[in-house]
């Protein structure tokens, strides 16, 4: 009876062991602070933040330009149908207002003479950037924590 083959106790316990620690490794590198799924997540907020900037950052363009024709050839519609006032920062507004459509998952408002993207999901961060006198906008401030 001592030749018979099979599995150990001591084997099997060794083997559970094994894959309880891979397991928690798992579960570990998934989960936590910086986990994969908390990492994606906030790797999807700055992807929507960054293209509500660069929609930000064209209608500003375009309004910068819209603003100049205004000003020098003396014509207040632009081709798409945008009217262009003497008023650079409210031009610009008007620009980003006519853009929003272009980044529904990011929310864009103005506070003051800052305009501001947040992000529009359970745990919302935002940017701001002020408007300088010529309907531009300064540096970006840090992604924070939606207040």
């Amino acid at each position: 009876m001592r030749n018979q083959r099979g599995i150990t106790l001591v084997a099997l316990v060794i083997t559970i062991i094994v894959l309880l620690i891979l397991a928690a490794v798992t579960i570990a590198a998934l989960g936590g602070s910086n986990g994969i799924l908390t990492n994606a997540a906030r790797a999807k907020q700055e992807n929507a933040i960054g293209n509500a900037k660069d929609v930000v950052a064209m209608a500003i363009n375009e309004a910068t330009n819209a603003y100049y024709i205004y000003t020098y050839v003396d014509e207040t519609d632009t081709a798409d149908g945008k009217v262009v006032d003497g008023d650079p920062v409210a031009t610009a507004k008007k620009f980003i207002d006519a853009a929003k459509a272009q980044v529904p998952d990011v929310e864009i408002s103005y506070s003051g003479s800052d305009v501001v993207l947040k992000t529009k999901d359970n745990d919302p961060k935002t940017t701001s950037a002020t408007f300088d006198s010529q309907g531009g906008i300064d540096a970006w401030d840090p992604i924070t924590e939606a207040e």
